[in-house]
């Protein structure tokens, strides 16, 4: 369920905001793939919630922030927070744009976003005690724009993509079991050049 609300104001200003959550029950059989024998039966109740706000001027500019959290009984720490923020400004609409010869549209976007993912207990796997989720950081910034008449799509990016506390499946000399644990951290950056050429 989730529970939105939409406003403007005047002829400028435009706020949208919405709130919502799910819940999920699973159960899981544990079972030892060696001895093909079952282990345990696993349960367990996730939730999730979020509130999103986007704030719009003049067809100008764009912000727009999420907060999501979910309460994830796979980690020794079950609540976690996953914020994400991103804006636009559409220069193609400024004033000083109005007469191009060059450009039809001319798009600046920025984000920044937290994810995570979860670990799916399966068979003889089990879960590290301390495990913490693998999270996904994301930043990216770039440039679009549109060439006139022959409708040409342009983009310039720039990226940085982090991952911390990666999930890994381990075993020590002499185990029978699996199980999962934080492993490493890596980071990735660079830049994208897109050209579109289909007719916009």
């Amino acid at each position: 369920p989730y529970i939105s609300y939409d406003k403007s104001f005047g002829n400028k200003y435009n706020l949208l905001f919405e709130t919502g959550y799910y819940h999920n029950y699973n159960r899981y059989e544990m079972v030892n793939r060696i001895y093909n024998e079952s282990l345990h039966y696993l349960s367990f109740f996730e939730m999730s919630a979020y509130a999103t706000a986007k704030v719009s001027y003049s067809e100008l500019y764009t912000l727009t922030t999420k907060l999501t959290v979910d309460n994830n009984p796979w980690f020794s720490n079950s609540a976690h927070l996953y914020p994400a923020i991103s804006g636009q400004w559409n220069i193609g609409n400024e004033k000083f744009m109005q007469g191009s010869k060059f450009l039809s549209q001319l798009y600046f976007t920025s984000t920044y976003s937290v994810s995570s993912n979860s670990p799916l207990p399966h068979y003889d796997i089990d879960l590290h005690e301390s495990l913490k989720p693998a999270k996904t950081r994301k930043f990216n910034a770039g440039l679009y724009a549109i060439i006139k008449n022959d409708g040409i799509g342009l983009s310039l990016n720039y990226y940085i993509h982090s991952n911390k506390n990666v999930n890994f499946e381990h075993s020590s000399f002499l185990q029978t079991e699996m199980e999962i644990i934080n492993s490493f951290s890596m980071q990735n950056s660079g830049y994208i050049l897109s050209i579109d050429l289909k007719k916009m």
